[in-house]
């Protein structure tokens, strides 16, 4: 719940924008003060908007001073608000001969320049508090008292002071359509349909005290609406609305391209141009760790044809046998290499007989294949060994 403060600050600062919302109790108080009375008196009952009017006066007036009175505010309290706002210096005489109201009345000769004190609830005021406002009336006329309370107060100052009964006096107003919609406005941020107003209006009579209770009572019973449209419920709405929108538009854009999402996501592995099946060890009965023999096989690609190696993979071709027994000769040269060298099986250019070829590698660069070349054993090199492009490097796999 906000303070009565936050929102007559609200009020302030709209009303210096446009001061058609203070409203006719405050004009009408306005030009009361234009031909400077020394004492005014606003009169109104409980809830019918005197503190909210001595808030608007009190901003509006420079350099006023606003009290806001009680059964506790006593003489010495009143004193001490005296010399805190007026700046005037009071010495308490410790002679029984003078009271604290003639000191205070004494200490305020030093006021030269017109003040202007606003008392609110001026009824609640003790009696030696209410006569010392009286006699400062009566002798210091260059301080200005506008006075709030309830309609009996005349009567009562006039028992306490009968010069004082033909003070100007404003009682305060209902509030009209306008000035209710303004208040509904700044205090509660909320509006009313035409026939909620005119049925608040039928049981409050325009009272602000009897507006407050009504709309709070609306408020628990949750039928006044607040107002439609607020910043905050847009931004809410456009925030939750973006993110329906984003995730709509990722399903949309998955379903359609779902495809390229999972290929991108899990890659189908590429199709191997050539398989190699170890054959048994048999063929070349030499130690366990002996090359090994491949066969090689073509895999037929998608249009039918001999699929095609992609990468230019190098390998040095040591011997060329048709049989493979008579590579133990270059055995113990081939055990120093490493890794160990693979013998595959091929067919002859005629297709009519086996071939085997011992393979050194592989070599993913030509400049590595050279340089491997040039370091083999010379036994190796009497072999005439030479550099061979080969089709894929799956034939060097165990």
């Amino acid at each position: 719940m906000r303070s009565a403060a936050s929102h007559f600050d609200d009020y302030i600062k709209l009303s210096q924008n446009d001061p058609s919302i203070k409203g006719k109790n405050f004009v009408s108080v306005k030009k009361i003060l234009e031909s400077s009375p020394q004492v005014t008196l606003i009169l109104g009952n409980q809830g019918a908007g005197k503190t909210y009017l001595a808030y608007q006066l009190h901003h509006f007036i420079k350099g006023s001073h606003y009290l806001l009175g009680s059964s506790g505010t006593t003489l010495y309290n009143f004193t001490k608000f005296i010399h805190v706002h007026l700046n005037v210096d009071i010495n308490h005489s410790t002679e029984h001969t003078v009271d604290p109201t003639t000191a205070l009345v004494t200490a305020l000769s030093q006021v030269h320049q017109n003040q202007t004190i606003l008392i609110d609830n001026v009824d609640q005021l003790p009696q030696n508090t209410m006569n010392a406002i009286l006699q400062i009336i009566a002798q210091r006329p260059c301080i200005q008292f506008i006075l709030f309370g309830k309609p009996s107060l005349p009567s009562y100052l006039a028992e306490l002071a009968p010069h004082l009964n033909q003070l100007p006096t404003h009682h305060l107003q209902p509030l009209n359509d306008k000035e209710i919609r303004q208040m509904l406005l700044i205090q509660y941020d909320i509006k009313l349909s035409l026939r909620k107003l005119k049925h608040m209006k039928t049981i409050t009579h325009g009272v602000p005290g009897s507006i407050e209770q009504y709309i709070d009572h609306e408020k628990h019973a949750q039928m006044v609406p607040s107002k439609f449209f607020s910043w905050k419920r847009f931004y809410a709405f456009t925030k939750y609305l973006t993110i329906l929108l984003s995730m709509g538009g990722l399903v949309f854009f998955s379903y359609q391209y779902k495809n390229e999402i999972v290929e991108k996501i899990w890659p189908t592995p590429p199709q191997k141009n050539y398989q190699f099946v170890v054959e048994s060890s048999s063929i070349y009965p030499m130690l366990n760790d002996s090359p090994k023999i491949c066969l090689p096989k073509m895999a037929p690609s998608a249009k039918g044809g001999v699929a095609q190696s992609f990468l230019p993979i190098y390998a040095i071709q040591l011997v060329g046998v048709k049989n493979p027994s008579s590579i133990q000769s270059i055995d113990k040269s081939i055990k120093k290499l490493s890794p160990a060298p693979i013998l595959v099986k091929q067919k002859t250019a005629d297709g009519l007989s086996d071939w085997y070829v011992l393979y050194y590698g592989p070599f993913f660069k030509k400049e590595s294949a050279q340089k491997a070349l040039a370091l083999l054993p010379p036994e190796l090199k009497a072999f005439n060994p030479w550099l061979k492009q080969i089709e894929t490097a799956d034939i060097f796999k165990s």
